[in-house]
Protein backbone atom coordinates (compact mmCIF):
# COMPACT_ATOMS: atom_id res chain seq x y z
CA UNK A 1 0.00 0.00 0.00
CA UNK A 2 1.45 3.36 -1.02
CA UNK A 3 0.97 6.42 1.14
CA UNK A 4 1.15 10.01 0.01
CA UNK A 5 4.59 11.31 -1.02
CA UNK A 6 5.46 7.83 -2.34
CA UNK A 7 6.63 6.45 1.01
CA UNK A 8 5.99 2.91 2.18
CA UNK A 9 4.16 2.70 5.49
CA UNK A 10 4.22 -0.41 7.67
CA UNK A 11 1.09 -2.61 7.63
CA UNK A 12 0.03 -1.45 11.12
CA UNK A 13 0.04 2.23 10.13
CA UNK A 14 -3.27 3.96 10.95
CA UNK A 15 -4.71 0.77 12.46
CA UNK A 16 -6.44 0.87 15.87
CA UNK A 17 -4.39 -0.05 18.93
CA UNK A 18 -5.05 -3.51 20.33
CA UNK A 19 -7.13 -3.20 23.49
CA UNK A 20 -6.79 -5.34 26.66
CA UNK A 21 -10.30 -6.74 26.10
CA UNK A 22 -9.04 -8.39 22.92
CA UNK A 23 -6.40 -10.27 24.92
CA UNK A 24 -9.11 -11.26 27.42
CA UNK A 25 -11.20 -12.71 24.58
CA UNK A 26 -8.24 -14.69 23.26
CA UNK A 27 -7.56 -16.03 26.76
CA UNK A 28 -11.02 -17.63 26.80
CA UNK A 29 -10.21 -19.86 23.82
CA UNK A 30 -9.90 -23.53 24.87
CA UNK A 31 -6.36 -23.97 23.50
CA UNK A 32 -5.01 -20.82 25.22
CA UNK A 33 -3.56 -20.88 28.74
CA UNK A 34 -2.55 -17.18 28.77
CA UNK A 35 -3.07 -14.23 26.41
CA UNK A 36 -0.69 -11.57 27.65
CA UNK A 37 -1.26 -7.92 26.74
CA UNK A 38 2.08 -6.11 26.62
CA UNK A 39 4.15 -3.26 25.21
CA UNK A 40 7.64 -1.93 25.77
CA UNK A 41 9.15 1.46 26.55
CA UNK A 42 12.30 2.93 28.07
CA UNK A 43 12.51 4.34 31.58
CA UNK A 44 14.94 5.91 34.01
CA UNK A 45 15.07 4.61 37.57
CA UNK A 46 16.51 6.25 40.66
CA UNK A 47 17.01 5.20 44.27
CA UNK A 48 18.71 7.64 46.62
CA UNK A 49 21.93 8.60 44.77
CA UNK A 50 21.83 5.80 42.21
CA UNK A 51 20.31 6.42 38.77
CA UNK A 52 20.01 4.06 35.78
CA UNK A 53 18.85 5.38 32.40
CA UNK A 54 17.70 3.37 29.39
CA UNK A 55 16.01 0.62 31.38
CA UNK A 56 14.17 -1.67 28.94
CA UNK A 57 10.69 -1.60 30.46
CA UNK A 58 7.53 -3.56 29.76
CA UNK A 59 3.88 -2.99 30.54
CA UNK A 60 2.52 -6.51 31.11
CA UNK A 61 -0.53 -8.44 32.14
CA UNK A 62 -0.05 -10.51 35.27
CA UNK A 63 1.13 -14.01 34.45
CA UNK A 64 3.88 -12.83 32.08
CA UNK A 65 6.42 -15.32 33.56
CA UNK A 66 4.50 -18.03 31.66
CA UNK A 67 5.99 -16.52 28.49
CA UNK A 68 9.30 -15.09 29.77
CA UNK A 69 11.75 -17.87 30.76
CA UNK A 70 13.32 -17.15 34.11
CA UNK A 71 12.94 -17.43 37.86
CA UNK A 72 11.91 -15.16 40.70
CA UNK A 73 14.92 -14.93 43.01
CA UNK A 74 13.03 -12.68 45.44
CA UNK A 75 9.42 -11.64 45.84
CA UNK A 76 6.67 -12.31 43.31
CA UNK A 77 4.78 -11.25 40.20
CA UNK A 78 1.95 -8.72 40.39
CA UNK A 79 -1.51 -10.30 40.48
CA UNK A 80 -4.56 -9.59 38.24
CA UNK A 81 -6.26 -7.46 40.91
CA UNK A 82 -3.17 -5.23 41.20
CA UNK A 83 -3.16 -4.80 37.41
CA UNK A 84 -6.88 -3.91 37.48
CA UNK A 85 -6.18 -1.32 40.20
CA UNK A 86 -3.17 0.23 38.35
CA UNK A 87 -1.02 -0.27 41.43
CA UNK A 88 2.47 1.33 41.29
CA UNK A 89 4.42 -1.94 41.37
CA UNK A 90 7.47 -3.17 39.51
CA UNK A 91 9.47 -6.38 39.07
CA UNK A 92 13.13 -5.80 38.24
CA UNK A 93 15.94 -8.04 37.04
CA UNK A 94 18.78 -9.04 39.34
CA UNK A 95 21.42 -6.83 37.62
CA UNK A 96 19.14 -3.78 37.98
CA UNK A 97 18.48 -4.65 41.64
CA UNK A 98 22.22 -4.85 42.29
CA UNK A 99 22.85 -1.56 40.49
CA UNK A 100 20.16 0.34 42.41
CA UNK A 101 20.25 -1.36 45.83
CA UNK A 102 23.70 -2.94 46.12
CA UNK A 103 23.44 -5.81 48.61
CA UNK A 104 20.17 -4.62 50.18
CA UNK A 105 16.95 -6.57 49.59
CA UNK A 106 14.93 -4.49 47.08
CA UNK A 107 11.54 -6.12 47.74
CA UNK A 108 9.22 -3.60 49.41
CA UNK A 109 11.48 -0.64 48.58
CA UNK A 110 10.56 2.30 46.33
CA UNK A 111 12.11 3.26 42.98
CA UNK A 112 11.49 6.65 41.38
CA UNK A 113 10.58 5.96 37.73
CA UNK A 114 10.39 8.43 34.87
CA UNK A 115 9.66 7.90 31.18
CA UNK A 116 11.14 9.93 28.34
CA UNK A 117 10.72 13.67 28.45
CA UNK A 118 7.14 13.53 29.71
CA UNK A 119 7.90 15.21 33.05
CA UNK A 120 6.23 12.27 34.77
CA UNK A 121 7.98 10.72 37.74
CA UNK A 122 6.43 8.40 40.28
CA UNK A 123 7.52 6.03 43.03
CA UNK A 124 6.96 2.33 42.35
CA UNK A 125 7.30 -0.44 44.93
CA UNK A 126 9.49 -3.40 44.02
CA UNK A 127 7.49 -6.62 44.49
CA UNK A 128 9.91 -9.02 42.83
CA UNK A 129 13.37 -9.66 41.44
CA UNK A 130 13.48 -11.82 38.32
CA UNK A 131 16.45 -13.61 36.82
CA UNK A 132 16.16 -14.23 33.09
CA UNK A 133 17.22 -17.60 31.73
CA UNK A 134 20.27 -17.48 29.46
CA UNK A 135 19.38 -16.77 25.84
CA UNK A 136 20.94 -15.15 22.79
CA UNK A 137 19.74 -11.69 23.89
CA UNK A 138 20.57 -11.84 27.61
CA UNK A 139 24.01 -10.28 27.17
CA UNK A 140 22.59 -7.37 25.14
CA UNK A 141 19.99 -5.99 27.56
CA UNK A 142 21.21 -5.82 31.13
CA UNK A 143 18.48 -3.85 32.92
CA UNK A 144 14.82 -4.80 32.59
CA UNK A 145 11.71 -3.79 34.51
CA UNK A 146 8.18 -5.22 34.35
CA UNK A 147 5.18 -3.05 35.26
CA UNK A 148 1.45 -3.76 35.33
CA UNK A 149 0.44 -2.40 31.93
CA UNK A 150 -2.32 -0.30 33.51
CA UNK A 151 0.21 1.41 35.79
CA UNK A 152 2.58 2.11 32.91
CA UNK A 153 -0.24 3.75 30.95
CA UNK A 154 -1.89 5.66 33.79
CA UNK A 155 0.99 6.61 36.04
CA UNK A 156 3.92 6.89 33.61
CA UNK A 157 2.01 7.90 30.46
CA UNK A 158 3.92 5.18 28.58
CA UNK A 159 2.94 4.72 24.96
CA UNK A 160 1.09 1.57 23.92
CA UNK A 161 1.11 2.31 20.19
CA UNK A 162 2.74 -1.05 19.44
CA UNK A 163 0.93 -3.52 21.65
CA UNK A 164 1.51 -7.25 21.43
CA UNK A 165 -0.60 -10.12 22.66
CA UNK A 166 1.56 -13.09 23.49
CA UNK A 167 -0.19 -16.45 23.48
CA UNK A 168 0.83 -19.26 25.82
CA UNK A 169 -0.90 -22.48 24.68
CA UNK A 170 -2.40 -25.07 26.99
CA UNK A 171 0.03 -27.90 27.73
CA UNK A 172 -2.18 -30.25 25.73
CA UNK A 173 -1.75 -28.21 22.52
CA UNK A 174 0.88 -29.54 20.15
CA UNK A 175 3.21 -26.90 18.77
Amino acid sequence: MRASFGSQRPPWWNKPTIQPEEADRLARLPAVREALYNFDFSSTMAVEGERVSGVQSYGYSSGWPAFQPGTFVAGRDFIPREVDQSRPLVVITRPLAEELFGGRDPVGRKIRVSVGNRAVSEAFTVVGVFELDENIFSSVIEHLAFFPYTSALKRLKASNWQVNVWIVPQDSVRQ
